[in-house]
């Protein structure tokens, strides 16, 4: 069997200019005996490889090497910011094999999968997308208003798809995308999500209609699951927490109300109460 390993770089947030290079097969394992006489680390990129232990040592002697960069006496850290050590640690990429350099983030997000990884996911993502939901669906009609959250403009509803505002049809997104006060960077907007009917938000309609597709909230990535997973709890504040027991940085006992909620999601625990893999929650949740 091939052995992997992961290379990671960790960042101080107290140490804005510090960072520390290691390796381990379970960098989650591996930080948390950190933690403890740090709790301020934490890990700024990943890379998982079969040349794991290679990689690092060429990290590491490369980064020795840089103008003004030395490491911090009686300390495994070096002097340089974390943006530049993850563009040296990545400019090795081409000298390995495309299925054998995996990118993440801190967070667990994948920039760079494996090619089959990468198919699993994407074939996923396209046979796991909800169909649009009409606004019949959720028991609107033409003619019945709908308020834009934002401003408060009140429009009438023209058909399953589209609105009117002073004589003029838009989609909702398209709606949101002319009068929302303060635009995004992106300018891409989820129409419902800023439209309310008899003063309830439309994306909670569209949760308790529960379409026939049998779509429930979605989510992609570890932070919008833990947000969703903790909103259903009562506390929305509470994802940092919940993303903790993803990172497997602290259990969560059988008796903690977020245990249930987790194990409903379909997440599934170890013998030590750790999370296993928090991308196996159902998705749509």
């Amino acid at each position: 069997m091939e052995d992997k390993g992961f290379v990671y770089i960790l960042k101080d947030s107290h140490f804005k200019r510090g960072v520390k290079i290691g390796r381990a097969h379970d960098v989650d394992k591996r930080m948390r005996p950190m933690l403890t006489a740090n709790p301020w680390l934490s890990v700024y990129i990943k890379v998982e490889t079969s040349k794991w232990k290679e990689l690092e040592k060429a990290v590491h002697n490369v980064i020795k090497l840089v103008a003004k960069t030395k490491q911090v006496k009686n300390s495994e850290f070096y002097l340089i910011e974390p943006e530049k050590a993850k563009k040296i640690m990545l400019e090795f990429a081409p000298l390995f094999d495309k299925d054998d350099f995996a990118i993440y983030l801190g967070d667990g997000t994948a920039v760079c999968a494996p090619r089959k990884e990468r198919e699993v996911r994407a074939k996923a993502r396209h046979s796991g997308k909800s169909k649009s939901v009409g606004l019949s669906a959720l028991g609107i009609k033409p003619n019945d208003k709908l308020v834009f959250i934002p401003t408060g403009l009140t429009v009438a509803v023209a058909d399953d798809k589209t609105i009117e505002y002073k004589g003029k049809r838009y989609s909702l997104s398209g709606f949101t995308k002319e009068f929302i006060p303060h635009r995004n960077a992106s300018g891409a907007y989820q129409g419902p999500k800023y439209f309310s009917y008899k003063g309830k938000p439309l994306l909670k309609l569209r949760n308790e209609c529960n379409p026939s597709d049998g779509s429930g909230e979605r989510w992609d990535g570890k932070t919008q699951l833990a947000k969703l997973i903790a909103r259903r709890g009562g506390n929305e504040g509470a994802f940092g927490g919940i993303l903790h027991y993803f990172s497997r940085m602290r259990p969560c006992s059988k008796a903690s109300k977020w245990r249930t909620l987790l194990e409903s999601a379909g997440i599934k625990f170890d013998a030590n109460d750790y999370v296993i893999n928090w991308a196996a929650a159902k998705n749509p949740l």
